[in-house]
C-alpha cells in the first residue's frame, strides 16, 4: 500500500481557533487529498466550453501527481490511476455527462504549481449561477511553518506537493491559498464539490500500501497572491461557503493509502457512484456506503461534509450504470470496459440486456444470467455462466455486465510474518508453527496468505511468550500467548478476512430498496447499566458515528422505512477491529413491516479495544430469500449450505475463495432485492485517561495533554505489562488491571489503585494476592463497589498448600467458601475488603 499523506489527519483541523462552524478550511479539505498521476501531461484544459441543459453547465479539474521533479519527493503510481478513473468517470459512456471540452486533467509534468493555480482560476473564471463545479486532488501532503499566524494551535500550514514543488524558487502550495481559490469558484456558484484522496499524516510505508505522504522540508511555501478580505473571515477562516461538498479520504489521524497503484478511497466512491439506483444518488448516500467498503481494506476514516442532500454532481437523469459490456461469446464470454474496483477471478456479475437501464440493472430478478469471472487484464475480462433463471434470454453480444460482488483476490488477508532477523521478529519455530496452524485450519488456508513481504497485518513478538498482531501501521490489534498459539493465531485470521468480505457486500435493491435508506439503523443505550459504565450516552444520529463509554451497555435498533413496498426479514453483523464478530438475531430473523422498528434482543457492551472504528452491518431480505446472518461468523463446515435462500447459499460460496463458480448450479437464481445499512462506532476512553489509550506501546508526548494515570513505578521500558488491560470505578476511586505486572514473576499481575482529587489522579496503592506468581495475570479483569474489590487471574492454579489438603477461606459473616487441591491454571478471582485506604485479601474464588 501507498500512503497519501504528510500531516495530521484530524477533525481538530476543521476547529482550530474556533474554526468549527460550516466554513470549511482547506486544511480540513487535505485531511484527505489525493492527486492522481497518470502518464499524461494535459488533456482538455480547457477547450470551448459546452453549454449545459436548463442553464447549468458541469465543470471539472481533475489533478493528480505522482511524478516529481524534486528527486526529494517520492514517487507514487496511483495518483495517474485514479486521476484518469474519475476522468473517465465524469466525461466517458453511462458516466456523469460532463462535456469533455469543459473538464481539465493535469497530471504529473503538466501539474506544476502554476498550472494548478491557472487551472483553477480557469474555472472560476468560466462557473456561471447554477453551475455544477468538481474538483478532484490526489497525491502527496504536508506542512511547512505557518506564514501569516493564522494556524494557532500547531503554527503549521498545510500544503500540496505539485509536479514542480520543492524544486529551486518553487515549494508546496500552501493550504491558504488554496481556500482563496475555491472561494473565487464558490463566489459564482454553490455547487461545488471538492474531492480529496490523500491525507497528511502518517509513515511513508503501511504494510503493502504506500501512503500518500510526503515529510516536512526546509523549502519555503510558495508566495501567496495578496488576500482579498471578503474571501476570509478575520480568524483567518474560509468565509461561509455555502452549498461546498467536500470529500476526504483521512482523517482522525489515519494514512489515505493505496494499493496496487489505486487509491483505496478512489476505488470505493467509484464502487458508490458507478450504478444506477431507484432514485437519483446524494451525497449523504454516497458517505453512508464508503466507509465501510474502504474498512474492508483500511483502517483510513473518511470525511464528508457540507450539503450533503444534493444529488451527486448535479446529475440527475442517469439510465445506465458503468459496467463491463459482453464483446463475444466463443469460445469463452469475453467483457469489455473501464476498470472496475472487484473484477478478478472469481468475482460474480450479473447480466441485463443491453437495453436494460435505470434501477432494474440492480435487481437480481432482471437478470439474464450470473458470470463467474475466469481471467482479467483490465482490458479484457473472461467468464462462464453459473446461474441461468429458466425462461430468460440467451446472453448476447452488447449484453451489460454488472459487479455484484469482488474477486477473490479482494476477500484474501495478507499477513507478514517478521523475520527473526528484524527487531521483535518471530523465531524460526513460533514462524513455523503459525504457517502450520493456518494451513491446517479449513477456514484460515482458503482465506489467509502468509508472507514476508509487506502486508495487510503484521504478526511480531511481543512481551515474552507473546505473539503481537497488529495493523500494518503499528496499532497492536491482538496478542496470543499459550501452548496454542498457533491455533487461537489462525482462528483470529480467518475472522478478520471474513470481515473483509462482509464490508465489501452492497445489496441488490433494484426498484424497491436503497442501502443506508431503506433500514435505518442506530444504537441506543440498555434500560439497565452496569454500575462501571464510564461517562453519559450522547445519541448520534441514526447512521452517525456513535460514541460508547465504555462498560456502557446498547442494543441495536432498526426501522424499515415506510416507503418500503414489502416486510423485509432483518438480522445483523457486528465486527470488531480484533476480529471478533456476533451476528444477531442469535437465531434465525426478525420479520420487520414497513414504517416499524425492532430493538434487538442481544445487549452489547462497551469494552476493549478502545477508540477504534467498529462496524454495524444491517441487512433486509424477502421473507422468501431468508439468511440466517448468525451462521456467517461460523465456519462453512458449521454453518452448512442449507440454512437459508439462495442468497445465503451465494454468501456461503462468497466467503470460501475459489468455490464460486466450480460447479454450475443453474438452478441456484437469486431473483429477489434485499438492502443493507451500516454504521461505525468506537468506544470511548474513559475520561480519566484522557483522549489516549494506556496501550502498552503508547508514548506519551509530554507537550500533549494526554491524561496518562502517574504511575511512577512502570517506567519506559516496562513494555508488555498492560495497564489498563481491564479497568473500573467507583466513584473518586479508580481500579486498573496490570496483568503484565513481573514483580512476582513474570506476568504474574498486578492492580493499580488510583484516587482522583482535584481533578488529578494519584497512584495510592498496588494490590497484589497473596499467593499469585508468574503467569497468573493478576488483573485481567477488575470489579469493584465501596467496599469490595474482585479480580480475576484467569491463569492462576487454584490455590492449596499442597495437593492433600483442602482450604477454606472465608470473608467475615459470610458463608466461606471452600476449594479443594490445586488445580493447573484453572483460575481464580481473588476478593479485597475495603477500608478507607486500605485493602485486605479475605477470599478467593475458584
Amino acid at each position: 500500500m501507498l500512503q497519501r499523506d504528510s500531516f495530521p489527519c484530524s477533525p481538530a483541523l476543521m476547529g482550530r481557533a474556533g474554526r468549527a462552524r460550516q466554513a470549511w478550511r482547506v486544511a480540513a479539505l487535505l485531511a484527505g487529498i489525493v492527486i492522481p498521476s497518470t502518464g499524461w501531461s494535459q488533456e482538455g484544459c480547457f477547450s470551448a466550453p459546452v453549454a449545459g441543459e436548463a442553464g447549468q453547465t458541469r465543470h471539472a479539474l481533475v489533478v493528480g501527481v505522482g511524478r516529481y521533479a524534486s528527486a526529494s519527493v517520492d514517487r507514487l503510481p496511483g495518483p495517474a490511476n485514479d486521476a484518469q478513473r474519475i476522468y473517465d468517470l465524469l466525461t466517458g459512456p453511462n458516466g456523469y455527462e460532463f462535456p469533455a471540452a469543459n473538464v481539465c486533467k493535469l497530471v504529473d509534468e503538466g501539474a506544476t504549481v502554476a498550472a494548478f493555480r491557472v487551472a483553477l482560476r480557469e474555472l472560476a473564471r468560466r462557473a456561471t449561477a447554477g453551475d455544477v463545479a468538481v474538483i478532484f486532488v490526489a497525491g502527496h501532503g504536508s506542512q511547512v511553518a505557518d506564514l501569516d499566524g493564522d494556524e494557532a494551535s500547531d503554527g503549521l500550514d498545510e500544503t500540496l506537493l505539485l509536479h514542480d514543488s520543492r524544486t529551486p524558487g518553487v515549494g508546496d502550495l500552501v493550504d491558504d491559498e488554496i481556500q482563496e481559490l475555491l472561494a473565487a469558484v464558490q463566489r459564482k456558484t454553490p455547487h461545488v464539490t471538492a474531492i480529496f484522496d490523500s491525507c497528511n499524516s502518517g509513515s511513508v510505508q503501511r504494510g503493502d500500501a504506500l501512503a500518500r505522504f510526503q515529510p516536512p522540508s526546509g523549502v519555503a511555501p510558495v508566495p501567496a497572491p495578496p488576500r482579498t478580505p471578503p474571501d476570509r473571515a478575520v480568524d483567518g477562516v474560509v468565509g461561509e461557503l455555502p452549498g461546498l461538498v467536500v470529500f476526504s479520504a483521512a482523517s482522525d489521524g489515519t494514512s489515505a493509502l493505496e494499493v496496487d497503484g489505486k487509491g483505496i478511497f478512489t476505488d470505493a466512491l467509484l464502487t458508490v457512484l458507478s450504478p444506477v439506483g431507484r432514485q437519483p444518488l446524494t451525497y449523504a448516500q454516497v458517505a453512508r456506503q464508503v466507509p465501510h467498503l474502504i474498512a474492508a481494506r483500511s483502517y483510513q476514516i473518511p470525511y464528508f461534509n457540507g450539503d450533503l442532500d444534493k444529488v451527486v454532481f448535479g446529475v440527475s437523469s442517469r439510465r445506465r450504470p458503468v459496467s463491463l459490456e459482453v464483446k463475444s461469446l466463443t469460445p469463452v464470454i469475453t467483457l469489455v470496459g473501464p476498470p472496475i474496483p472487484g473484477i478478478g477471478v472469481g468475482a460474480e456479475m450479473r447480466v441485463y440486456d443491453g437495453a436494460a437501464g435505470g434501477s432494474e440493472t440492480g435487481d437480481p430478478g432482471q437478470a439474464k444470467a450470473t458470470l463467474v469471472v475466469n481471467s482479467s487484464d483490465g482490458v479484457n475480462t473472461t467468464a462462464r455462466v453459473v446461474s441461468h433463471p429458466p425462461g430468460a434470454a440467451a446472453v448476447k453480444a452488447g449484453d451489460l455486465a454488472v459487479l455484484v460482488r469482488p474477486g477473490d483476490a479482494f476477500l484474501k488477508l495478507r499477513v507478514r510474518l517478521r523475520p527473526a532477523a528484524e527487531p521483535q521478529g518471530l523465531s524460526a519455530e513460533v514462524a513455523s508453527g503459525i504457517r502450520s496452524a493456518v494451513q491446517e485450519n479449513e477456514e484460515s488456508r482458503m482465506s489467509v496468505e502468509t508472507t514476508a513481504e509487506p502486508a495487510d497485518l503484521e504478526l511480531s513478538a511481543g512481551a515474552p511468550g507473546e505473539v503481537d498482531l497488529r495493523e500494518s501501521g503499528g496499532v497492536l490489534l491482538s496478542s496470543f500467548t499459550g501452548d496454542c498459539t498457533g491455533k487461537l493465531v489462525a482462528e483470529a485470521l480467518w475472522q478478520l478476512a471474513r470481515q473483509r468480505a462482509v464490508l465489501q457486500l452492497r445489496g441488490e435493491g433494484g426498484t424497491e430498496f436503497v442501502d443506508g435508506e431503506t433500514l435505518r439503523v442506530e444504537m441506543v443505550p440498555a434500560d439497565e447499566q452496569t454500575e462501571c459504565a464510564a461517562g453519559p450516552w450522547i445519541q448520534a444520529g441514526v447512521g452517525s458515528d456513535q460514541i460508547v463509554p465504555l462498560c456502557h451497555r446498547w442494543r441495536v435498533r432498526v426501522t424499515l422505512s415506510a416507503s418500503s413496498p414489502r416486510p423485509l426479514l432483518i438480522g445483523g453483523l457486528a465486527l470488531s477491529s480484533d476480529g471478533s464478530m456476533f451476528g444477531f438475531p442469535r437465531a434465525g430473523v426478525q420479520k420487520l413491516d414497513p414504517g416499524k422498528s425492532c430493538d434487538f434482543t442481544p445487549k452489547f457492551e462497551g469494552g476493549f479495544p478502545l477508540e477504534r472504528p467498529e462496524y454495524l452491518l444491517v441487512f433486509g431480505t424477502q421473507e422468501t430469500n431468508p439468511v440466517p446472518w448468525h451462521l456467517l461468523t461460523a465456519t462453512a463446515k458449521e454453518r452448512g449450505p442449507g440454512e437459508g435462500g439462495s442468497l445465503y447459499r451465494a454468501l456461503h460460496r462468497y466467503f470460501q475463495p475459489g468455490a464460486r463458480g466450480t460447479s454450475v448450479v443453474f438452478e441456484e437464481v437469486e431473483d429477489t432485492t434485499w438492502t443493507m445499512s451500516s454504521m461505525r462506532y468506537r468506544v470511548r476512553t474513559p475520561d480519566a485517561f484522557g483522549s489516549r489509550l494506556l496501550d502498552k506501546d503508547k508514548t506519551c508526548d509530554p507537550k500533549a495533554s494526554c491524561g496518562r494515570l502517574p504511575v511512577a513505578r512502570l517506567e519506559a521500558g516496562r513494555a508488555g505489562d498492560e495497564l489498563g488491560h481491564y479497568v473500573a470505578q467507583d466513584g473518586e476511586i479508580l481500579y486498573a488491571g496490570v496483568p503484565g505486572d513481573d514483580e512476582r514473576g513474570r506476568r504474574a499481575g498486578s492492580v493499580q489503585v488510583f484516587r482522583r482529587a482535584d481533578g488529578r489522579w494519584s497512584n495510592i496503592r498496588t494490590l497484589r494476592a497473596g499467593e499469585t506468581g508468574a503467569e497468573d495475570a493478576f488483573g485481567t479483569a477488575v470489579a469493584a463497589d465501596a467496599e469490595t474489590v474482585l479480580v480475576g487471574s484467569p491463569y492462576a492454579d487454584s490455590p492449596g498448600h499442597s495437593a492433600a489438603s483442602a482450604v477454606v477461606v472465608a470473608e467475615p459473616g459470610i458463608a466461606p467458601w471452600s476449594r479443594q487441591a490445586p488445580v493447573g491454571r484453572a483460575g481464580v478471582v481473588y476478593v479485597f475488603r475495603r477500608d478507607h485506604d486500605e485493602w485486605t485479601e479475605t477470599a478467593c474464588l475458584v
